[in-house]
This record gives C-alpha cells, structure tokens and sequence, in this order.
C-alpha cells in the first residue's frame, strides 16, 4: 500500500513539473548514460591496442 501511495507522489511530481523541465532532466540522463558508455568503450578499445601492439 506505502508503495502505491508512493507511486502516486512521484507521478504527481513529474505531472505538475513542466515539460521543458523533464525533457531536459531525461536528455541529461541519457546524456550522461552516453558519456559513461564512451569512455567504457575507449578505454577497452585502447586496452585492446595495447594487447595487440606488444
């Protein structure tokens, strides 16, 4: 039941926030996501040069 109620509050919260706001909050999200995701895969990929070129 505390669930439900607190389901209901963060629905709310994203209602009564504007749509600008929560475009932006998802861009930085998936933005951020993006970065993380980049620089994982620069780093394997430069981990892999090092193997080969030793």
């Amino acid at each position: 039941m505390r669930n439900i109620i607190k389901n209901n509050a963060i629905l709310n919260f994203y209602s009564k926030m504007d749509l600008k706001k929560k475009f932006y909050f998802h861009f930085e999200h998936i933005l951020s996501f993006k970065t993380a995701l980049d620089t994982f895969f620069f780093i394997s990929f430069r981990k892999t040069l090092e193997l080969t070129y030793d």
